[in-house]
C-alpha cells in the first residue's frame, strides 16, 4: 500500500451514522486487543459529552485506516487518540493522519494542539517531533501504572 499523503483524505466520522460506529467499534476491539483503554462506549459518550472529534483517515476505497480523536476547547484541541490499524503500522500511514488531521483542525481555527504520551514511546516521541510538537514538560507519574508523561504542543503555522 502506498502512503502517499494524496492518497487519502480526512473526514469526520458521525457517530449517530450507523456505518460510522460500526468502524469505530471495529477500532476500539483492536485497540482492547492491544492493551488499550477505550472502548466504543467511552468513545461515543466523550464525543456526546465533550465534543470531542474523530477523524478518520480513509483510503481512496473509503476504507478508514487509521483515527484520531481531539476534545476542543476554543482555538486549542487536546490530541486524546491516534490509532493506525495494526496491519499500517510502520507505513508512514500515522504521519499522513497526523499531518492530514492537524490541517483539517486549522480550517477550524485551531492555533495549537496538546498531547501527553508515554516518555518510554520512543516511535511516538519522534512522529509528534517530526510534525512539529514540542516538549513542554514532564508530568511525573500520569498514567495509572506510574509511568510518565511527556507533555507536547503543536502551533499552526504563523502563531
Amino acid at each position: 500500500m502506498s502512503n502517499n499523503s494524496a492518497s487519502f483524505t480526512i473526514r469526520q466520522l458521525d457517530i449517530a451514522s450507523a456505518t460510522d460506529l460500526q468502524i469505530l467499534s471495529g477500532f476500539c476491539q483492536e485497540w482492547a486487543q492491544s492493551d488499550r483503554f477505550w472502548n466504543t462506549d467511552e468513545v461515543v459518550k466523550s464525543v456526546r459529552e465533550s465534543g470531542a472529534i474523530l477523524l478518520g483517515l480513509a483510503d481512496k476505497s473509503g476504507l478508514i485506516r487509521g483515527i484520531a480523536m481531539y476534545l476542543m476547547a476554543g482555538d486549542v484541541a487536546d490530541l486524546l487518540y491516534l490509532y493506525v490499524k495494526l496491519e499500517d503500522r510502520r507505513t508512514g500511514l500515522g504521519e499522513v493522519l497526523l499531518s492530514q488531521s492537524l490541517e483539517a483542525l486549522v480550517k477550524r481555527a485551531v492555533q495549537s494542539v496538546v498531547l501527553e504520551v508515554r516518555h518510554t514511546n520512543e516511535s511516538a516521541l519522534r512522529l509528534y517531533a517530526k510534525v512539529g510538537f514540542a516538549r513542554l514538560t514532564i508530568r511525573p507519574r500520569y498514567y495509572r501504572d506510574g509511568d510518565d508523561a511527556v507533555i507536547m504542543e503543536w502551533k499552526a503555522k504563523g502563531e
